[in-house]
């Protein structure tokens, strides 16, 4: 199976996984169901743009980059919260302004430190609901259903915040790496295809125990690892 088949899977277990997001009381009297709305559409960007930059196409991911730096905000959510939306905006912005995939995936980690504060600042409670993660397999395909599911619940964990999902996420990461004789790249690559690859895995073990601090840094590494690999499956690395 090709690099694009998994990403079209990828994108297809983030869209069916989506998080329900839920919201708290606008201090303004605004429309829960508006605001909720808004949220909505913040999570789809941000699953596009996460599974553009796994995939390693920066130009896929400028599109959600731009809508989350410069969409109309949502009223009502308090003075206390204009730092995290400013940051937010500028790591998006960044993002799209980014010439590299590993300094797009430090804005990603970036921005998803900022909705997780901001949601805890708002009092905002995010429910998370998702299928069974495909079983551990030596297998090209199940492999990286595994790695989909399981970056998908790292970026919840860190945006929303979730402890379960951060944990669930990273110890489903940490599983045993795929060997080079199951990678698609070609001789004289999968070594460094199956380097990469391991490379995930550990990251993803230490990630399980990591502090609110360094979630960011420990999630935009796993995307820098998982795109960097994917590039040298298609021979463009």
């Amino acid at each position: 199976m090709n690099v694009r088949g998994i990403t079209a899977l990828a994108v297809t277990l983030s869209a069916g996984l989506l998080p329900a997001c839920g919201s708290a009381p606008s201090q303004d009297g605004g429309d829960p169901s508006l605001e909720s709305a808004h949220m909505s559409r913040h999570s789809v960007e941000a699953s596009e743009l996460e599974a553009a930059l796994v995939d390693g196409d920066l130009e896929r991911a400028k599109l959600p980059a731009a809508w989350l730096s410069g969409h109309e905000g949502m009223n009502g959510l308090g003075p206390e919260t204009d730092v995290f939306v400013t940051q937010m905006r500028e790591a998006a912005g960044g993002l799209f302004a980014s010439t590299s995939l590993e300094s797009a995936a430090v804005e990603m980690g970036r921005m998803g430190m900022a909705c997780g504060a901001c949601h805890l600042a708002t009092g905002t409670e995010l429910t998370f609901e998702w299928e069974d993660y495909a079983p551990s397999s030596m297998e090209l395909q199940p492999h990286m259903a595994r790695h989909a599911w399981a970056v998908d619940r790292l970026w919840e964990g860190l945006s929303g915040p979730s402890d379960e999902a951060w944990k669930m996420g990273a110890r489903v990461l940490s599983g045993d790496p795929l060997d080079r004789e199951h990678t698609t790249a070609e001789a004289g690559r999968r070594y460094r295809a199956e380097a990469w690859d391991q490379l995930v895995h550990s990251l993803a073990a230490e990630a399980e125990d990591a502090g609110p601090a360094e979630k960011g840094e420990f999630y935009s590494q796993v995307l820098s690892a998982c795109n960097a690999c994917h590039a040298l499956v298609r021979g463009q690395s």
